[in-house]
């Protein structure tokens, strides 16, 4: 499994916001921008085919609708995945309504788009990949966390979250796990903070573990005060597990 980190910052940071490729085709987030910005680093849109989406936050999905134009307009005729929480579908056409009125059944009739929607605890699998979503907590819900299998290696993933029980469930089941780590200090009831994820580190020194989702403060101190098995993203961190 190649784990490509295209972004790894929070909203108000200068990075790209948190999005992560698998294998080159499956897209974790589709936050503002980022379409446009994995053209830019050459990467060929059409080798999307699966899209995970945590919570209905804008530096979250806010770029699925771009997603699925530049679908249509390569007319792409394979289907795709798009894998969220329940309401999905309809969350995604309500930002088709909002930005691009009329568009939405056009795009559907001719980009073949499977809708899978996840409640907490629910697991899905083709012949691909295997998933199982848990519930995060956040300032949103339903906002999910996931692991992703793919041949024999697990990826989890958090989404943006507190430190609850299924944060560490991601960690125990996982060869490496990509976490909310938005603040410098002690998180809060929407995010977790650098002092969260190194605890998590020391009660799992041998797991490895991504950070994502930084403000730009969480970035600069986890980078000063190294922390073994766990990544500071650059602009573009790539790791095989």
């Amino acid at each position: 499994m190649k784990v490509s980190m295209i972004g790894s910052g929070a909203i108000d940071a200068d990075e790209m916001n948190a999005a992560t490729l698998i294998d080159g085709h499956i897209l974790i987030e589709v936050p503002n921008g980022i379409i446009k910005y994995l053209r830019q680093l050459n990467h060929d849109i059409s080798q999307i085919d699966t899209v995970f989406i945590t919570h209905f936050h804008g530096d979250h999905f806010f770029d699925v609708p771009f997603y699925l134009f530049t679908l249509y307009f390569q007319k792409r005729k394979r289907k795709v995945k798009i894998i969220g929480p329940i309401g999905l579908k309809e969350k995604v056409k309500a930002l088709f309504e909002l930005g691009f009125p009329d568009q939405f059944e056009k795009i559907m009739k001719a980009v073949p788009v499977e809708w899978v929607e996840l409640a907490p605890d629910q697991k899905y699998q083709d012949k691909t990949i295997q998933v199982e979503a848990k519930e995060m907590a956040h300032s949103i819900s339903p906002a999910l966390g996931y692991l992703i299998t793919v041949g024999d290696k697990t990826l989890g993933y958090s989404g943006d979250t507190s430190l609850v029980p299924n944060v560490l469930y991601l960690v125990e089941h996982s060869d490496v796990t990509i976490l909310d780590m938005s603040l410098k200090r002690t998180g809060n009831k929407d995010h977790m903070g650098f002092f969260d994820v190194r605890k998590i580190k020391e009660e799992y020194p041998e797991k490895l573990v991504i950070a994502t989702h930084m403000r730009t403060e969480a970035r600069n101190r986890a980078t000063i005060e190294h922390v073994r098995n766990l990544y500071i993203p650059s602009k573009m961190f790539e790791i095989l597990i």
